[in-house]
């Protein structure tokens, strides 16, 4: 029996992403991305006014995408209790610590109205993507963010989402294969 050809990599994916990284994942200040994590965590629930919250369980409200700076670049949003940024650069949204969210409503919702703001172009670069598209790639970096060790050095890359061109229609394997080949 021949395994398809997206097997064989899911299981060196498997292999690679249980076997345990030594290293531990530091910003630039050298502070672990879990205190960081913890640390918007805790300040984030004061920034979410009632009208700009999106109750996690349910996503029918408007999103509200604020402008941070005037800038065009940083912007914030409300889910749950949580506040989230998201930075705009060319062609790319980012959002911090988008792992948070697994709600594929609520991805959908918070891609849609990031879209309004700046859309983004296809792989094609002539086509646009769409919220759909936008939210099965933000998925797919939560399911490689469940899978890997905390000890993973690729832990903290999987823990924002970019939403750019170039990962359209990429599954996990895809990223895997990305990383290492």
């Amino acid at each position: 029996m021949a395994l398809s050809f997206k097997i064989i990599p899911a299981l060196f994916l498997s292999a690679f992403l249980f076997s345990g990284c030594s290293e531990t994942g530091q910003d630039s200040s050298g502070t672990s991305s879990a205190a960081t994590a913890a640390e918007v965590t805790a300040d984030s629930s004061a920034l979410c006014t009632e009208a700009e919250t999106i109750p996690a369980e349910n996503i029918n409200e408007p999103v509200v995408i604020t402008d941070t700076d005037g800038s065009g670049m940083n912007y914030e949003f409300c889910y749950g209790d949580m506040t989230f940024q998201a930075e705009y650069t060319p062609d790319n949204w980012k959002i911090r610590d988008s792992y948070r969210i697994d709600d594929r409503d609520a991805m959908r919702e918070i891609c849609a109205a990031l879209l309004e703001i700046h859309p983004i172009h296809g792989a094609d670069m002539s086509s646009y993507r769409t919220a759909d598209d936008m939210a099965y790639e933000w998925n797919q970096h939560n399911i490689a963010y469940s899978l890997l060790p905390e000890d993973s050095p690729l832990k903290e890359s999987a823990a924002d989402v970019d939403l750019n061109p170039e990962d359209q229609g990429k599954d996990i394997v895809d990223f895997f294969l990305d990383r290492v080949g």
